[in-house]
Parts: C-alpha cells; sequence; structure tokens
C-alpha cells in the first residue's frame, strides 16, 4: 500500500491492477496533485486497470463525478481502466440525478479476478 496525503490509499493487486481506497477526507476540488501521484503509480506498476473502491462514498455529487471523469481522462493517457466497483445504492441515485450520458469510466459491482 503506497501511503500518501491525498485522502486515498492505493495498493497493487494482482500482476497489473490497482486498488484505490478513497477516505472520508479525500477532497475532489484540488485533483492535481492526486491525479499526479496516481499517475506515477500507474507508470511504476504498468497497471491496466485501476478499480476505484466506492464502498465508503454514499453521495456521488457533481464535484465528485468530475474529480472520477478526470481520474479516467488521466488513466486513459496510460491505456488503464477505470472501474470503479462496490458503488451504494445512494451514490448510484444521487450520480443518475444529474448525468445525462454514459460516464467515461467502468462500472462493476464488485472486482473481477
Amino acid at each position: 500500500m503506497m501511503k500518501n496525503n491525498y485522502g486515498f490509499s492505493i495498493t497493487k493487486i494482482g500482476s497489473n491492477s490497482l486498488l484505490l481506497e478513497p477516505y472520508d477526507n479525500l477532497n475532489p476540488l484540488n485533483p492535481d496533485q492526486m491525479i499526479e501521484f496516481i499517475s506515477k503509480k500507474i507508470l511504476m506498476t504498468n497497471a491496466s486497470k485501476l478499480y476505484y473502491d466506492l464502498n465508503k462514498v454514499l453521495i456521488i455529487d457533481e464535484i465528485y463525478y468530475d474529480w472520477l471523469c478526470q481520474l479516467s481522462k488521466t488513466c486513459s493517457l496510460f491505456q488503464t481502466k477505470l472501474i470503479t466497483i462496490n458503488m451504494k445504492p445512494t451514490a448510484a441515485v444521487s450520480l443518475s440525478s444529474f448525468i445525462k450520458s454514459k460516464p467515461p469510466f467502468q462500472t462493476e459491482i464488485e472486482m473481477q479476478s
């Protein structure tokens, strides 16, 4: 696990995947340093998938959605898929209240082996 002060942990899982687990203090308003940190981790591990665990995220508002979209765009630069997992029903409902098209990231119920 790679520790940081950005409000998440990021862990290598398997041979080519990463798991990002946000904490309550993740601040999606200032994503630049977080994106840089995650980009370095993707490059170091040559990850083809970045799983983003939404288990502790109760609501996805437009700011959080923009953060996920920015992260997805960054991942695509490295040919890495961003896959959100463990989305709570409250997060799914809040997200569906404002998105107009398919998100740029993949969503799965849980991590696929």
